[in-house]
């Protein structure tokens, strides 16, 4: 899902490969109690942090960036000179980086969703992407998903809309009812003065 939502191209995939599930089937089985032993896991038993371009470099979050010099690398957004999609590049990695900090455990489970967009939304919410400070992040970032951003099941959001042009048809017949109510009415002539008026003469 978020590779959709940042539109990570197919081809450029082998260097922003998905999270090794070895690595994570480990880190659930056995929990690990230091960077060492997270160090050991990344690298399948070995340790490789000396080498720059090791393999294990081109994953969407790069841990051998932190074993190799410290720093985590985010390696799965498209270049682009948007303010917009850059601001929320940067404002997701940072809250990413943050809940990881705070995060006291975790467990590594698939998501499963038939509505994107708000399973994203929720995740963005959880992150702490929340307001009008980062309403421009959650557009960016929601934009190429699937879904209905406001409800969870996708036959809600369709009730919904049935009800609200329900709703709408019903007070636009209430309009026109009031409208008919209140025109005045228009009193028609005799037709025994419009026959005099009409018949009139005028003589000396």
């Amino acid at each position: 899902m978020l590779y959709k939502a940042l539109k990570v191209n197919v081809s450029r995939e082998h260097y922003c490969q998905k999270m090794d599930t070895r690595f994570l089937d480990e880190i659930n089985n056995r929990p690990p109690m230091s960077m060492e032993q997270i160090k050991s896991m990344w690298y399948d038993g070995e340790d490789y942090s000396y080498r720059h371009y090791d393999d294990t470099r081109y994953h969407a979050l790069n841990l051998h960036s932190v074993f190799y010099k410290g720093t985590i690398e985010f390696r799965l957004f498209n270049s682009t000179l948007h303010a917009g999609e850059v601001k929320s590049a940067i404002q997701l990695c940072l809250a990413i980086s943050h809940q990881a900090l705070i995060q006291k455990s975790a467990r590594h489970a698939k998501t499963v969703s038939d509505n994107e967009k708000y399973t994203f939304r929720t995740w963005l919410l959880r992150l702490g992407l929340i307001g009008d400070e980062f309403k421009t992040a959650r557009h960016h970032l929601l934009k190429n998903l699937d879904g209905n951003i406001a409800w969870k099941d996708p036959a809600q959001a369709e009730k919904q809309k049935e009800r609200l042009a329900q709703k709408r048809a019903a007070e636009l017949n209430n309009t026109n009812e009031n409208i008919n109510v209140n025109e005045p009415e228009v009193n028609p002539v005799p037709n025994d003065e419009q026959e005099e008026t009409s018949g009139f003469v005028m003589s000396m």
